[in-house]
């Protein structure tokens, strides 16, 4: 339910493709929270078909993940993913709430505010749902956010360095919880650092399953660690992401070390090296007094198998399946970007859109 972000332009990417019952909500990675549309072509559909509902995305998405939740075969298992389409960008909310953020003297971080609350305010209606349902006792209700906030938006990372695509921590480092009453002891918390990957072999031990799977999983179990607090052993982690520019930024973490590594399309290369332990905003670079570390981590992040940087001219519309490359919608011409029926319509030929910062 709501934001998919995983392939829009071409419909084998789609959720009802990728093994999922239903879906409802928006094929790409953000659009207008009030007419659920995307440079100007309605974004919004069930089951692989545009829907018309009225109202504000956050509320939709709640409102269907209660239905869900209230309707649900309790004798059946259930995996039920919500991705909030907010706080993303464009910033809008109601304005009723807005307004209750009127000491807050920058526009967008008022905005963000009342889109934050209103999701905040979902949410705890599709917690509700669940304690009144029969799922109560035998639910894992996880949350988490996918990125840091980007401080030009109205967001903000408190003193972390950085914010959305970036390698440093506030881009990387966000808030995560978990729930199971009489499973996981309330209050408790861990330090322990977890990726993404490790969700799915941890959901899986979370079942009492073993993962077996066809393919090679990354990431690891830490189930035995959030149930029952045992230590998680220390593991390598890596995190890429193509800039706007071509630049490959990664974030390669080991024991307290992170080594930031930057790479250019033409191979220079720019390195940091933080304790993020000790030194979680990044303040003091170690790159010119820990040669030792540095080094080995190189060496590593070299070894590992990853994609060369390219710009953004050498993409083609099968390549750029996560979306269009623009954080406003509505503002460009009805092309490259699909609804629940059109199937992939790919860009004109040497036409991209340029990119708005």
């Amino acid at each position: 339910i709501g934001k998919w972000h995983l392939g829009p332009n071409l419909p084998q990417y789609h959720p009802m493709k990728r093994g999922f019952d239903s879906f409802y909500g928006s094929l790409n990675g953000y659009l207008n929270h009030d007419t659920q549309s995307v440079f100007g072509r309605r974004d919004w559909q069930r089951d692989g078909k545009t829907v018309d509902d009225e109202g504000y995305a956050t509320h939709l998405i709640a409102d269907e993940a209660i239905r869900v939740i209230e309707n649900h075969d309790t004798a059946q298992p259930l995996f039920l993913y919500v991705s909030f389409t907010a706080p993303h960008t464009p910033l809008q909310a109601p304005q009723a709430v807005i307004d209750t953020y009127g000491d807050i003297e920058d526009q967008d971080r008022r905005i963000y505010a009342a889109m934050v609350t209103e999701m905040d305010t979902a949410i705890g209606q599709v917690v509700s749902a669940i304690r009144d349902s029969d799922l109560a006792g035998n639910t894992l209700t996880i949350f988490f956010s996918d990125n840091g906030g980007n401080p030009r938006l109205g967001a903000s990372n408190g003193r972390l360095r950085g914010g959305k695509g970036s390698p440093y921590e506030g881009g990387l480092r966000v808030p995560a919880l978990m729930n199971w009453p009489g499973v996981i002891e309330a209050g408790s918390t861990s330090d322990d650092r977890v990726v993404i990957m490790d969700l799915l072999p941890t959901l899986v031990g979370a079942a009492g399953e073993e993962l077996d799977a066809p393919n090679p999983v990354g990431g690891r179990n830490v189930w035995p660690a959030l149930s029952n607090g045992d230590s998680i052993a220390a593991a390598p982690a890596i995190l890429a992401n193509m800039g706007r520019d071509g630049r490959f930024h990664y974030a390669y973490f080991e024991d307290s070390y992170k080594l930031v590594s930057v790479v250019s399309p033409d191979g220079t290369t720019s390195n940091e090296l933080f304790d993020v332990v000790a030194d979680p905003n990044e303040e003091l670079d170690l790159a010119s007094t820990h040669h030792e570390v540095l080094e080995s981590m190189l060496s590593k992040l070299e070894t590992m198998e990853k994609r060369k940087p390219v710009t953004l001219g050498e993409r083609t519309p099968d390549r750029g399946i996560g979306g269009p490359p623009a954080l406003q919608p509505d503002d460009r011409p009805a092309i490259g970007t699909p609804y629940a029926e059109s199937g992939p319509i790919p860009y004109p030929e040497g036409n991209y859109p340029e990119t708005k910062e």
